[in-house]
């Protein structure tokens, strides 16, 4: 098994070459076992714990079972490792730890740190601070290099970036293990960052930067003294040239002017760019309203044929439906006469049968009076004859009152069905003036569409779909107060007509029955109040109970 750790400033090219070490045979470690830290949380983590002092037995113990723990994850790999600016100074510490962990150090140039200043404006402090931290940082990586020659490579970034396949030799004599790949053999996906020609006007930046690195001594020394003792190189040493750089600072003038004139070339082309992309801009806006305003006419226009074709079918529908009304009301018309001339006749026939209980009545008075006196004066059985002819009278004198009474009666419902078809005359000539005189109301359908639109369906519904698993109902609560808010919400933008004006509300009363709704209706109606509210979950239950019953 072997254990790569690389470490690199982050001015040098030292994460693009573990990158293509990755690419040709090297594994990425795994997180750690326990902790489940990358090699990067591992790296950070110890440099703080170094950072405190490795002397303390507590953070000695706890770098030991970070490492440990890492190690521990990455046992069954045969090649591992991984690249961090922080690893040089855990160096030393997994040495003592892992005798079988092997170092690669990489360097770059200095002017690294220079050209790669991302502020828009250097000052003297800020070159300082960059420098210094330059020159501590590389001169720690010399001392390793002298402390584990045998055990690391030191390496030129950029070198062994165009230089690939010379590093195969290094790390096979560092690491007998690792077998990297030949270049014919990877697909290399690593963008690689390297060095261009100078134009012009970077030699004048060169120029410059050399001149400013050369108040630095000490990073040249220890850049030089890097190239020294690196195996794989390609700059040269830095050397103080002594020469009349008078002709090449004129130069320098002189593009730089160029530069100026140039820039003002480019930022006057760029105002122009700029402005004639604002015009285009403006062009396609006009042209896009006016495809706006026509779709938007025509689209008008549709809605328009299509109101009048649909009032147009309304008028034809309220026209048939008057037709039918008016016709029904000369057939009322011509009933109610009927009625009228039946009624006349019954009055005439109890008229005469009033008579004739009248004359009947008197006859029995005088039969009375005859049996009267012939009681006194007959004998029995005239007596018995007369008794006789007066409960024959008497017999006949019910059945007349019986006819009557049928006659009151059915005269009786003879007046309640005038009145009926009278009010029936009246209601339809109401209606009639009302279409003369009102326009005809919009007629709507839909009924179902619209109750299910309504707040308590949709609240009994939200319940019932959130009640078929255990995470949906515990929230039932929250979905219940969205929609509520949603319904308000649409209700501000969009009025619903009165469901009394739906041609086929009847409908309504179906969907009025499903459980959603009488769900819906029981939490709309107990929540007005606190008091009435503490029993709605009772209630609910009741209600579903109801319902499956």
């Amino acid at each position: 098994m072997s254990i790569i750790v690389q470490a690199g400033h982050h001015s040098s090219n030292s994460s693009q070459l573990m990158q293509m070490l990755y690419e040709r045979g090297l594994s990425e470690p795994h997180n750690s076992y326990t902790h489940k830290l990358n090699y990067r949380q591992v790296t950070d983590t110890i440099d703080k714990i170094l950072s405190r002092g490795i002397n303390s037995t507590a953070n000695s113990k706890l770098a030991d079972n970070i490492m440990v723990d890492f190690l521990l994850a990455n046992i069954d790999s045969e090649n591992w490792g991984w690249e961090s600016e922080k690893n040089l100074s855990t160096l030393q510490y997994w040495q003592q730890l892992e005798p079988d962990v092997r170092f690669i150090l990489v360097f770059d140039h200095p002017n690294n740190i220079l050209n790669n200043i991302q502020a828009t404006q250097i000052s003297v402090e800020l070159v300082d601070e960059l420098m210094i931290e330059w020159i501590d940082y590389h001169q720690k990586m010399l001392d390793m290099v002298d402390n584990y020659n045998e055990k690391s490579i030191l390496v030129e970034g950029i070198s062994t970036l165009e230089n690939i396949v010379n590093l195969n030799q290094q790390v096979s004599n560092l690491a007998q293990t690792l077998k990297l790949k030949s270049g014919w053999q990877v697909k290399s996906s690593s963008s690689l960052k390297i060095r261009k020609p100078l134009s012009e006007y970077n030699e004048v930046e060169e120029l410059i930067v050399q001149e400013i690195l050369y108040k630095y001594p000490e990073a040249i020394r220890i850049f030089n003294e890097l190239l020294n003792k690196a195996s794989m190189k390609t700059s040269s040493p830095i050397y103080k040239n002594k020469d009349n750089k008078l002709e090449k600072l004129i130069n320098s003038f002189n593009l730089i002017k160029s530069a100026e004139d140039l820039r003002k070339y480019q930022l006057e082309n760029e105002h122009l760019t700029s402005e004639f992309s604002k015009l285009q801009k403006n062009q396609e806006e006009l042209i896009s309203t006016l495809d706006y305003q026509k779709l938007k006419a025509e689209s008008e226009k549709k809605m328009l044929t299509r109101e009048l074709y649909e009032a147009q079918n309304t008028l034809e529908e309220y026209t048939l439906e008057a037709d039918q009304n008016k016709k029904q009301l000369q057939r009322v018309e011509e009933k109610l006469a009927e009625e009228r001339h039946k009624n006349n006749e019954v009055q005439k026939l109890l008229n005469e049968k009033k008579k004739e209980i009248e004359g009947l009545n008197l006859n029995n008075d005088k039969e009375k009076n005859k049996i009267s006196n012939n009681i006194e004066s007959s004998n029995l059985d005239n007596q018995i004859n007369s008794i006789t002819k007066k409960s024959e009278l008497q017999n006949r004198h019910h059945d007349y009152t019986y006819e009557n009474e049928l006659l009151h009666s059915h005269l009786h419902k003879v007046q309640e069905e005038l009145e009926k078809y009278y009010l029936e005359n009246q209601e339809l000539k109401k209606f009639k003036d009302k279409l003369q005189t009102e326009p005809p109301k919009e007629i709507y359908y839909g009924a179902i569409d619209r109750v299910k639109q309504d707040l308590p369906y949709r609240l009994g519904s939200t319940m019932v779909k959130r009640s078929k698993n255990p995470k949906d109902f515990a929230t039932m609560p929250l979905a219940l107060v969205k929609e509520y808010r949603d319904f308000k919400s649409n209700l501000k933008n969009q009025q619903l007509p009165d469901l009394e004006l739906y041609r086929d509300k009847h409908e309504a009363e179906k969907v009025k029955k499903h459980l959603s709704y009488r769900l819906g209706s029981l939490i709309t109606e107990k929540t007005s109040s606190p008091k009435t509210a503490v029993t709605l979950p009772f209630l609910l239950m009741k209600e579903v109970r109801k319902f499956k019953k």
